[in-house]
């Protein structure tokens, strides 16, 4: 499916909100508008053009677009993108049942910007706005309305979970051509989805978990304050509810590499590091490590686990669905469930809360028969990682060490 041809490649470059009168007349720019005219160039003229055309009613919205707009953008993206997005931003945010418990700066950071980070920009808002319309109708909240996108806009596209995808960064229309994204493109595709019908929305994610197991992102809404989902991940109809709470509670706040950020499209004084390129430094943000990583105190003892995660692999490498059991050394279960598929989250693995310093016995279910293993936690508690090669399962574990492999993190 098609969305729209992409606008341009993606520079970020914020400043501060834009101080608008309300009796501004669209025949005298600002001075902020004039110097974005002379930053853009040869471009300048649809600039000013998007200033002089957009209806008064629409002139704060334009007025923040043109104040904190990126250099490369202010360059390439014409007076149709940009009167277009004002309008279907302002009607998304005027008609939702919800208006009322969005304050204007709300808007201006969460439903009107075009971006979320490096994507490549589209016109994304007509196409979604029809198809998110269906999907929330009914919807009493802004926390509703995301959680029925979250559930059916993917499978609505067909969009799975792949590493296959063209780029990490992908644009709205990219996602949907495909029909894949990793965690980036399908919280950008979330993102603009719930922009798209009224519901603020930003794009938050870590450049690197404390653990060192990679990086993510995700997807964060307002209802009288932010909530967080994992894109693609629905938890039934809750937000706040994620595979990957353990590893954000053991973020660091001040350590900018495994800090969690949540995007901006207003200059916070903070940079959005991205994984993908963290020598980007015009994508900004603002720490929020606390919400999922309060400091907290006296974490020892009974209240102290050990993370153990397991992965099941087959001859080919990817990630296959097989059954884990843990049992204690009494024969007592402590812990049961199924591996994921690759069609999940990179990161995303069945995890097990143990105790530390602890023997254990897993016993791993493949086809009619079912395979042990000793295990030990680590006596400090740090997570530890349980490779299962099927393959090598089935066939007796083969060779020492080829059918579980651990890693401590």
């Amino acid at each position: 499916m098609l969305i729209s041809a992409t606008i341009g490649a993606c520079a970020l470059v914020l400043s501060a909100t834009p101080s608008l009168s309300a009796g501004s007349s669209a025949a005298t720019m600002p001075d902020y508008v004039t110097s974005a005219v002379r930053t853009a160039g040869a471009n300048g003229n649809e600039i000013e053009r998007a200033w002089r055309t957009v209806p008064h009613a629409q002139r704060t919205g334009m007025a923040f677009l043109i104040e904190h707009m990126p250099a490369h953008d202010l360059r390439t993206l014409d007076a149709e993108f940009l009167l277009e997005h004002v309008d279907y931003a302002y009607r998304a945010w005027e008609s939702s049942p919800w208006k009322g418990r969005v304050s204007r700066e709300l808007f201006l950071n969460g439903i009107l910007p075009y971006y979320s980070v490096t994507e490549p920009r589209d016109r994304w808002r007509p196409i979604l706005r029809e198809t998110c319309l269906e999907i929330v109708a009914g919807s009493k909240s802004p926390s509703e309305a995301a959680v029925r996108l979250n559930q059916e806009i993917f499978p609505h596209y067909g969009v799975i979970y792949s590493k296959e995808r063209s780029r990490n960064d992908q644009s709205v229309s990219q996602v949907v051509e495909e029909q894949k994204a990793t965690c980036t493109g399908l919280s950008v595709l979330l993102t603009h989805a719930c922009r798209s019908v009224g519901v603020p929305a930003r794009l938050v994610g870590t450049p690197l978990w404390a653990d060192s197991s990679g990086n993510h992102s995700w997807v964060e809404v307002w209802d009288g304050e932010w909530f967080y989902t994992g894109a693609a991940e629905p938890a039934g109809d809750r937000l706040n509810d994620v595979w990957f709470g353990d590893r954000a509670a053991r973020a660091q706040k001040d350590v900018p590499v495994h800090a969690i950020y949540a995007t901006s499209y207003e200059r916070t004084g903070t940079i959005f590091p991205m994984s993908w390129d963290l020598n980007v430094h015009y994508v900004h943000g603002v720490n929020v490590t606390d919400r999922y990583a309060p400091r907290t105190t006296g974490r020892t003892g009974t209240d102290r686990k050990a993370l153990v995660r397991f992965v099941a692999y087959d001859q080919r490498e990817e990630r296959v669905p097989t059954r884990i059991e843990v049992r204690d050394t009494s024969g007592a279960r402590v812990f049961a469930g199924v591996t994921r598929s690759d069609r999940a989250d990179m990161n995303d693995h069945l995890t097990a809360r143990l105790q530390p310093g602890r023997e254990y016995v897993v016993h791993v279910d493949v086809g009619n028969m079912t395979r042990t293993v000793p295990c030990r936690t680590s006596a400090d508690g740090e997570p530890m990682t349980l490779r299962v090669d099927v393959h090598a399962a089935a066939n007796g574990w083969g060779r020492p060490g080829s059918g579980m492999e651990e890693s401590k993190e």
